[in-house]
């Protein structure tokens, strides 16, 4: 019993630290579960601290099960014991990295069951989803923990947007700042290292070998390497599943299957997000796609050369990402970046471009022109490295402004 309150103790002395996210109380008197999801190093654990330091709980057992001493233990009732043999009071319970654990489904109904409020957090998008929907449905809230947005990362850093910020003095230290987060991502301990590639890479391999290889037992290791690979070649713009098989298939043999298997594994570990077109049918939304990373940090640790325009994309779709938009493209005669659904409304329309340029100028304007008649909407946005004007096009509004500026309103 020693090694279960030695465990139990070591867990209550670490404090909460770290950038708020904004935890909702309105969650605490729901009467389910609260399931945390999200990648690897995201900040799911320092946002289980923060609703015990919102809260502003005495009571609570919380159990790490990535802790190997913890993964030897695997049943939670010699824990509640040890509990109540220190404290004799009910306590809430906070369970970190929970896939981790056998059958942990079972143990956190019967839990629930028991009357105990327990707060969930896991890695894998797809396991969980499926075990909440098979033996928690109805049971469980469940909210999406992503790495910082800039807004965040600039509030990590003591800066607190305002109209100063936007258009004083201060704009020249944000927009430095925004190049940094547009290459390094948002990842919080990334943000404040110096060894900030290092760091990527250890994230990066973690969530391959873990996540990928290990989980889901990938024979064919090289294949999924490729497949990173060329979907990095290709982000922002749409490919079909057949073509980019067959560009793999040129160097190894795999078929298409494969190819859809390891995609949609990309997306349940949260190394990648794939977004269709917003009005092909079905089909060709099933085998036609965008793809992009779930940070920034991991495109430039893929990259052998600057790509500040592919870094703009990618950093503008994480930001509707975060903003719990439905986010598609647009490909017809001409091709729009983001078309961004809020609540089942069209919210936003946007282009990208490091910068508008008299050789781009038409094919960006186009292309955002052909989408907002075709959605119906009136305005749209082409975000850039620095520039700012406003376009008044076939009785459209186009307004060209800074990606930064964009994001912070």
């Amino acid at each position: 019993m020693d090694i279960y309150k030695r465990i139990i103790k070591e867990y209550e002395a670490i404090p909460f630290q770290g950038l708020p996210r904004g935890f909702d109380p309105e969650l605490y008197r729901l009467q389910s579960a609260v399931t945390i999801i999200g990648p690897r190093r995201a900040g799911k654990t320092t946002y289980l601290r923060e609703i015990i330091h919102t809260l502003n709980l005495s009571h609570f057992l919380f159990l790490n099960f990535e802790d190997e001493r913890i993964l030897h233990l695997p049943e939670i009732d010699p824990f509640l014991e040890a509990y109540y043999e220190l404290y004799q009071e009910k306590p809430h319970i906070f369970l970190d990295e929970v896939q981790n654990a056998q059958l942990w489904h079972q143990k956190v109904r019967r839990l629930i069951d028991q009357g105990y409020k327990v707060f969930l957090t896991g890695s894998n998008a797809n396991l969980l989803s499926k075990e909440i929907a098979t033996h928690l449905a109805g049971r469980t809230f469940v909210k999406t923990i992503l790495p910082f947005s800039f807004l965040e990362m600039l509030r990590l850093k003591g800066i607190e947007p305002d109209s100063q910020t936007i258009y004083g003095e201060q704009r020249f230290t944000v927009k430095n700042l925004f190049g940094e987060y547009l290459v390094y991502g948002g990842f919080p301990e990334v943000i404040q290292t110096a060894l900030k590639k290092e760091l990527l890479r250890q994230y990066f391999d973690m969530v391959f070998y873990r996540d990928l290889v290990s989980r889901y037992r990938i024979r064919q290791e090289t294949v999924l390497r490729l497949l990173i690979k060329k979907l990095h070649e290709n982000i922002g713009s749409p490919y079909r599943v057949s073509a980019l098989r067959n560009k793999i298939a040129q160097f190894m043999k795999v078929s298409k299957q494969t190819i859809f298997d390891y995609l949609h594994y990309l997306e349940e570990a949260y190394m990648m997000v794939h977004v269709q077109n917003y009005r092909r049918s079905f089909m060709v939304r099933e085998t036609e796609r965008k793809s992009y990373f779930i940070d920034n940090g991991f495109v430039t640790i893929l990259s052998l050369e600057d790509e500040p325009g592919k870094l703009l994309e990618q950093g503008v779709f994480l930001e509707l990402l975060k903003r719990g938009r439905e986010v598609y493209y647009f490909r017809e005669k001409y091709e729009c970046d983001f078309v961004a659904v809020s609540e089942g409304r069209i919210a936003e329309v946007i282009q990208t471009t490091w910068r508008l340029t008299d050789q781009n100028r038409d094919r960006e304007v186009r292309g955002l022109l052909e989408t907002l008649k075709k959605v119906g909407k009136d305005t749209g946005f082409i975000l850039t490295e620095n520039q700012d004007e406003t376009l008044e096009v076939e009785g459209k509004q186009i307004l060209v402004r800074p990606a930064w500026r964009w994001i912070l309103g």
